[in-house]
């Protein structure tokens, strides 16, 4: 099968949604057979790293080109557009696919005006995000889509609120973690681990806290901050809180220094793919305390550094507001807690500080189910079988 895959968000710069659609992308290919091509942007200030990423995977990476406006009047936007909506319409008849994968929303709207020339098949890749609020042209867009493809119950339950969509054209395809990168301990992770400890100046009796992912209030970290002063009274133990992540919201670290906090918080900034691991082997507690609400237009609709956090002996923390809550059993494989509930967050840390034995027992039964559930590996696998399933022909 000849598969399109359109995104605008894809490696080595990208988030969750680039590296969703890496993973399905790269493994249909490699392990399934399918023929692959990307059609997704590009980066003008790291154009060498993207060229060499590009031809070392295993598929066909085409990107769109950055437009330089120096010589027009037009805005932007419809420079851009104009230009992004030729460059599909040329792939597709330069591929002529079996069908088209719209990772996300714009993708989506220009997969329907493809349809509208060439009667396509298509499928949308869901999020969360984009469901929470109406738009008449991604409507149709889903609307004219053959299915979507969606990472929880979560985002199924705001695109079938908000849009009405048809429940038997929706599918939930839980997330993953690289097992590659994750599962494989690898002979130089102690010392790896043993670097990040020196560089943060963390002794080997304090209990590491972990937040990955760009810092913003939706993100929450201020909650883990705000709840510090309290864990720490209560344990009188060494406790370090990391934030790795870009900075986004630079009131969410306001007050470390009137919370007396300022040596308990290490800020790391962009955290390269390649220290991950050790990152994550350096915590013993991961915190997602995500935020989803009226005035907030994002939802964390599933969480790939949760599962990453899982499947690296971590006892996890995630909020009710989080689509990830589906796989978590509360008390055996993670905990949950609600939104914004700093109380709850500063007694289940405290007690697992207390008692480190079952920070071990809640990582290891957490790992256990991220080993054999929350792998892509597993996503890739269902994913194929849905194409098998309604693209036999």
């Amino acid at each position: 099968m000849k598969i399109l895959f359109i995104s605008f968000e894809y490696p080595p710069y990208s988030g969750g949604i680039g590296e969703y659609t890496f993973q399905i992308s790269s493994r249909l290919q490699r392990d399934h057979g399918c023929q692959v091509t990307v059609l997704t942007s590009s980066n003008h200030k790291a154009e060498k790293v993207v060229s060499q990423f590009d031809a070392s995977q295993v598929h066909q990476v085409l990107r769109f080109k950055e437009m330089p406006l120096k010589f027009t009047k037009l805005p932007y936007y419809l420079i851009t557009s104009i230009y992004r909506f030729w460059k599909t319409v040329k792939t597709y008849i330069d591929l002529k696919p079996d069908l088209i994968f719209a990772c996300d929303k714009p993708s989506a709207n220009l997969a329907y005006f493809l349809q509208k020339i060439w009667n396509i098949n298509y499928v949308v890749m869901g999020h969360g995000s984009e469901f929470l609020q109406f738009s008449n042209l991604f409507a149709t867009a889903l609307n004219h889509a053959d299915h979507v493809l969606l990472n929880s119950d979560l985002s199924k339950h705001y695109l079938t609120k908000n849009f009405s969509y048809p429940l038997d054209k929706c599918s939930v395809i839980p997330l993953g973690a690289d097992e590659a990168i994750y599962q494989d301990r690898g002979p130089n992770l102690p010392q790896e681990v043993e670097k990040l400890r020196q560089k943060f100046d963390i002794s080997k009796d304090t209990t590491v806290l972990l937040t990955v992912g760009t810092v913003s209030h939706r993100k929450g970290q201020d909650l883990v901050i705000n709840s510090l002063p309290q864990i720490i009274s209560k344990t009188g133990k060494n406790v370090t809180y990391i934030v790795a992540g870009r900075l986004r919201d630079h009131k969410v670290l306001k007050y470390l220094k009137h919370l007396g906090v300022e040596n308990n918080v290490v800020c790391t900034d962009f955290i390269e793919r390649e220290t991950l691991p050790a990152l994550y082997h350096l915590s013993d507690i991961y915190i997602q305390p995500s935020r989803q609400s009226e005035k907030i237009t994002e939802l964390e609709g599933f969480s790939i550094s949760t599962c990453e956090a899982l499947m690296t002996d971590n006892a996890v923390i995630i909020t009710e507001s989080m689509g990830i809550k589906d796989v978590i059993d509360h008390g055996s494989t993670g905990f949950i807690i609600n939104e914004d509930d700093g109380k709850a967050l500063t007694k289940i840390v405290s007690d697992l500080i207390e008692e480190p034995n079952k920070i071990k027992t809640i990582a290891t039964q957490g790992k256990a189910m991220a080993d054999r559930d929350l792998t892509w590996k597993k996503t890739a696998q269902d994913t194929f079988s849905f194409l098998e399933q309604n693209y036999q022909n």
